[in-house]
């Protein structure tokens, strides 16, 4: 058993900051790509749209879709031209609003610092048991293993803090090759879907800083009161040890499903169209979509 306090968990953090960077680092490719997707998507759909207008003979129907067209174009490229201001309100508005709420500094309020609290605790634990230990097989197993199940609790907490950070920025970066497609009336709702998907992840983002930010503060008091206990904490360390880990799986169970119920607040209303599903000439480009659908089939498969 460990004789002194266990160290401070700084590897969450360090692979939470790389798989950041490393996200970061592809997004200019990625908006490139996107644009470059978007202009083919413009050219084949404004290209159908021509030859059906030629060969129906309805050049009226065909102004009124070019238009609602270059509309949706016009939308999908101001998003691009201000990608990094528009995909970065709702993550920067949850880290903002989770940490004033929660009157906790970003510094405190990360996955490897929650993670240390745990092990404080259970490094306190070790400690105390460690100064008043007997010869108990029986015991001293089951003080393990409540010890390592607390460990575990804590470190799955701090993971899945970790986890919702990622989410976080991956909402927004996957937004570069996905918004391009939001260019026919039929998939216009993509670029609805993609604002939604970062309004939730902002409110899962504010809701889990908030349980961190009281799982931070419970820690505190949870490790000031073994201190005080001291050797003390042997006369039942299982019991002991089971308040810990109860408390530590309680954390665990917050951080997990809480922000998923409120995230799910969040609704769409599903449209298939848009501001565009009932103005004429969509037909055009509902063939030109199913044709893109049944060619990456064909190529998938």
């Amino acid at each position: 058993m460990p004789t002194g306090p266990l160290p401070p968990d700084q590897v969450l953090d360090s692979a939470l900051a790389a798989f950041l960077a490393a996200m970061h680092a592809y997004l200019p490719v990625l908006l490139i790509w996107g644009i470059a997707l978007l202009s083919a998507a413009v050219f084949c759909g404004l290209g159908y749209a021509l030859l059906q207008a030629i060969t129906t003979h309805d050049w009226f129907g065909m102004l009124m879709n070019m238009a609602w067209a270059f509309a949706r174009v016009l939308i999908i490229y101001m998003v691009y031209d201000n990608f990094q201001a528009i995909g970065s309100i709702f993550p920067t508005m949850g880290k903002a609003v989770g940490w004033q709420v929660a009157g906790l500094s970003p510094a405190s309020t990360t996955p490897s610092n929650l993670y240390s609290m745990g092990l404080t605790i259970v490094g306190q634990l070790f400690w105390a048991r460690h100064l008043g230990s007997w010869f108990n097989l029986v015991a001293d197993a089951e003080f393990l293993i409540l010890i390592v199940l607390t460990m575990m609790a804590w470190f799955a907490a701090a993971a899945r803090f970790m986890f919702t950070l990622i989410e976080t920025e991956w909402v927004f970066i996957k937004g570069a090759v996905t918004v391009c497609f939001a260019a026919f009336p039929n998939t216009f709702a993509t670029l609805e879907n993609w604002a939604v998907q970062m309004l939730r992840v902002g409110i899962r983002l504010i809701a889990t800083l908030l349980i961190i930010a009281i799982a931070i503060l419970l820690a505190r008091g949870w490790t000031t009161a073994l201190v005080a206990l001291g050797k003390t904490i042997n006369t039942n360390p299982v019991v002991f040890a089971a308040i810990q880990f109860s408390e530590a799986y309680l954390v665990y169970w917050a951080v997990w499903h809480l922000p998923q119920q409120a995230g799910a607040i969040v609704t769409s209303g599903a449209s298939t169209g848009g501001i565009t599903e009932d103005q004429p000439g969509r037909e055009p480009h509902s063939a030109v979509t199913s044709a893109y659908t049944a060619g990456a089939k064909a190529l998938i498969s």
